[in-house]
């Protein structure tokens, strides 16, 4: 998929480099490498270096965020100079690397657990930055209002605080800001008193949102499940009362082989 313009003969040694290395293709094997490395000297929460141990990808490029979501092309294209583009779990920020190196012209943040050398040498040329650590523990006061926002098989994918989650992203996103979020929604369950419910319910009842589904979930019979989708649409209409978020508690995750791992909650 070519979406953005090449790099012109005159740029940056430094940048050519580091879009070759970047672009370069890798193995199977490597692709999907665990996070296990990243995390030898690290004092994270221990739950969230648990899931080191587990395959999660941290080097999806950006046509790997196109497959998830096709429309992000024309969403990223569209951004001007003055936006901002925060990624939830972007791993190596291979994403945002490459998206400068096309010429996308926005300010971009990354999330993730470790900054990789190659973004530290791209922000000297690009207005990004890199927060590296456990969501539930960095500093984000830098990180500025975002209007678009992304979380494709990242935090949401693991995080065992629902609630801070949510209440934070909600309150980075700008008001007319949009938010798409990437997962496995059926492998996330809510128990509230009326019975178990999805992260679409939950999302559809906050007041200054309108959330739509944009990707169903493949069902055995080939059709589509939206109830279950796999990509949600967040767009923020209005200021979200922090009172009117909802209180989630964690109950339990279950093993598992390859991540996401199916996680339960419980509305308080």
């Amino acid at each position: 998929m070519k979406c953005f313009v090449r790099l012109n003969s005159c740029g940056n040694i430094l940048i050519l480099i580091l879009g070759l290395l970047v672009l370069l293709p890798r193995s199977e094997a490597q692709a999907i490498r665990s996070c296990e490395r990243h995390f030898a000297e690290t004092s994270l929460s221990i739950y969230v270096r648990e899931e080191a141990n587990n395959s999660y990808v941290t080097h999806r490029s950006l046509e790997d965020y196109f497959d998830f979501f096709p429309g992000l092309s024309n969403i990223l294209l569209s951004l001007r100079a003055d936006q901002h583009w925060l990624d939830l779990g972007a791993g190596e920020g291979r994403a945002i690397m490459e998206y400068h190196m096309r010429r996308g012209r926005g300010q971009t943040t990354a999330l993730g657990f470790l900054e990789p050398p190659a973004f530290a040498v791209m922000m000297e040329h690009y207005p990004s930055q890199y927060i590296a650590g456990a969501f539930e523990e960095m500093d984000l006061s830098e990180v500025p209002s975002t209007d678009l926002m992304t979380d494709l098989m990242g935090i949401f994918t693991y995080t065992h605080d629902l609630e801070y989650y949510l209440r934070q992203s909600l309150s980075l996103l700008k008001v007319g800001g949009e938010f798409y979020i990437h997962s496995n929604f059926a492998k996330l369950e809510i128990e509230t008193p009326n019975g178990i419910v999805s992260i679409l319910d939950i999302l559809s009842a906050i007041p200054g949102l309108d959330v739509e589904a944009l990707v169903g979930s493949l069902t055995a019979t080939g059709d589509f499940d939206f109830s279950r989708p796999t990509v949600i649409k967040v767009t923020k209409t209005s200021e979200v009362n922090e009172s009117d978020l909802p209180r989630l508690e964690f109950l339990y995750e279950l093993p598992s082989n390859r991540p996401p791992a199916p996680r339960r909650f419980r509305l308080r």
